[in-house]
């Protein structure tokens, strides 16, 4: 992998496998955070979207600038993941 760039740290690409030189890159720290597993509570199986129990609803939220931010409930899950994956955009910067 040679030297790592200054202000980057070692991340795998794939969480569930070992650390070789495919399946590794260099990143920030806040790539980083944004790319770990999901929580073992997350039963919609997206990032940041989660079952609301009181309201009856899928929940979307997300982190960043070491905030968290409430986006809104939603009827079902493909409007909570379509809405979580704007404010990806939005809040992280990605394209």
């Amino acid at each position: 992998m040679g030297k790592c760039p200054e202000g980057l740290t070692l991340e795998r690409i794939d969480n569930d496998k070992g650390y070789y030189k495919e399946n590794c890159c260099y990143a920030t720290r806040t790539v980083q955070a944004r790319n770990k597993r999901l929580d073992k509570k997350n039963t919609t199986g997206v990032p940041g979207v989660n079952w609301h129990k009181k309201s009856n609803k899928y929940h979307t939220s997300i982190h960043a600038n070491n905030k968290q931010y409430h986006i809104g409930l939603f009827n079902t899950l493909e409007e909570a993941t379509a809405a979580r994956k704007q404010a990806e955009q939005i809040y992280w910067d990605k394209t």
